[in-house]
């Protein structure tokens, strides 16, 4: 009789670790999915990069990514047109300082140049 209550207490142990598993593995799954919709709502850099961060391995990570380079991109076009309307050597300087190897740091290195 003492074996079969000793099997007992080890099935049900069993199944509560794996139940509470479950919930810790639901929890952590939930925080993602959560920290995710406040990332993506907020339109920021900044939230999408802490989100990808601390979630690699979620599935929304890649479409975090995508985000993120779609905004720096943004952020380079404005402020090559900002340094372009400028037209000044410290604009061009100030984009290059942001953007060392952004998509117009060649032309502004050779404005630059041509501005001495």
């Amino acid at each position: 009789m003492k074996l079969q209550s000793k099997q007992a207490a080890l099935v049900v142990g069993a199944l509560m670790f794996a139940a509470l598993s479950g919930l810790a593995a639901f929890a952590a799954w939930a925080t993602g999915e959560i920290d995710w919709w406040r990332a993506s709502a907020d339109g920021g850099k900044t939230p999408l990069i802490m989100f990808a961060a601390r979630f690699p391995h979620s599935w929304h990570t890649p479409a975090a990514l995508e985000r993120i380079a779609a905004l720096v991109e943004r952020e380079d076009a404005d402020a090559w047109k900002h340094a372009e309307s400028e037209d000044t050597a410290d604009g061009f300087r100030e984009y290059l300082a942001k953007f060392p190897g952004g998509t117009h740091s060649d032309k502004a290195t050779l404005r630059l140049k041509s501005n001495r």
